[in-house]
């Protein structure tokens, strides 16, 4: 239990690194960088309280460097929405054997999440297909406090750097089955 948990968390961190981080600057020049954990489970699971202990840790460790915060309950979207378009994909196609899905997962041009992150493409070249933008957040700890937001307040959606826009990928980071 304890080796899966801690696959998990580093799988988690590693996962949100490439995809949840946003980055500030402090008055003092220290980059401070905002790190978002997703998870589907609830805040009543043993696990979470294990991804709170990281996200303390990851505080404590970079000296605040990196705040981390926990989104539980699927906020930040759930896993299974890549699983539910591959199978209206693989029904469509009428065949839904595991290799059914499977070709019908590799075949996706696109997976969209509804707005909560950037549509992710799966089929092409490298270079065309991987994440460039993020979204750009600030913390709003006034809107926590008061429940008018989750404890960020987005600044722009769906921002690409010059620096990512013009970087070339040569070869893949994931290729599917």
């Amino acid at each position: 239990m304890r080796k899966s948990m801690i696959f998990l968390s580093v799988l988690v961190l590693i996962s949100c690194l490439a995809v949840g981080a946003g980055m500030s600057t402090t008055a003092s020049g220290q980059q401070k960088y905002t790190l978002r954990i997703s998870t589907v489970i609830s805040t009543s699971d043993p696990i979470y309280k294990g991804y709170t202990v990281l996200a303390e840790n990851i505080r404590k460790r970079t000296n605040g460097a990196i705040q981390a915060t926990v989104y539980p309950d699927a906020q930040l979207g759930q896993d299974e929405d890549l699983m539910e378009q591959a199978l209206l994909a693989a029904y469509e196609a009428g065949d839904l054997t595991q290799a059914g899905v499977l070709a019908a997962a590799k075949s996706l041009e696109s997976v969209t999440f509804d707005g909560l992150a950037p549509d992710e493409t799966y089929v092409g070249e490298p270079n065309d297909r991987v994440q460039r933008a993020q979204f750009i957040s600030r913390p709003d700890p006034a809107g926590l406090a008061d429940g008018t937001s989750t404890g960020t307040s987005l600044i722009e959606s769906m921002y690409t750097s010059p620096t990512a826009e013009a970087y070339e990928f040569n070869e893949t980071c994931f290729e599917l089955g």
